[in-house]
């Protein structure tokens, strides 16, 4: 369990805000506060996760050279200590850099898997037997004539590999249907 918690899991809230004004003075030791403002900081910030907000409170004097801390600058150094332990995005730039990584992330994947399936494909279509390949490209070259001048059906090894996916693929797709036929 956290430090702010008793053995029952309760969080002792006056100690809690106690040791939260501790660390506030040590660290802005100029720091003067009226009993009112005092109420509104308690009021503000006493219900807050103990450890975030000390956490916030550090942020804070790190952040701003100032012998008074800020309730804005607490709030804003909160929002930033929370999303950071919940995963939040705290803005919508952080939150379209992260799709983008995540859309990247998913195009290198994909792009991968299409890879190795063309690989698989053109290592297939190599098992062939020199017939069956030049049957198979000479389909798919009369369906497809564009591919004609690019691919010699006779010459393996001048196929792309994305021909030879799409030779492996009219195959296995002729075959589903005539067999889908029979049956």
């Amino acid at each position: 369990m956290g430090s702010w918690r008793s053995m029952m899991g309760e969080i002792n809230r006056p100690q809690e805000w106690n040791n939260t004004i501790q660390l506030m003075r040590g660290l802005f030791p100029r720091w003067t506060v009226s009993p009112e403002q005092l109420e509104v900081w308690r009021l503000m910030f006493g219900m807050h996760n103990p450890d975030w907000l000390r956490e916030a409170i550090q942020l804070v004097y790190t952040r701003y050279s100032s012998d008074d801390p800020k309730p804005k600058w607490l709030v804003q150094a909160f929002k930033e200590i929370k999303a950071g332990y919940q995963g939040i995005p705290l803005d919508e730039s952080v939150a379209a850099s992260q799709q983008q990584q995540s859309m990247c992330h998913i195009s290198e994947m994909e792009m991968a898997e299409a890879q190795a399936d063309q690989e698989r494909m053109h290592r297939a279509v190599a098992a062939w037997d020199n017939d069956q390949r030049i049957e198979w490209a000479d389909k798919f070259k009369k369906r497809f004539p564009v591919f004609a001048t690019r691919n010699d059906s006779s010459k393996f090894d001048t196929w792309s590999r994305a021909f030879a996916g799409f030779v492996y693929c009219l195959r296995e797709m002729d075959m589903a249907v005539s067999g889908s036929i029979t049956q």
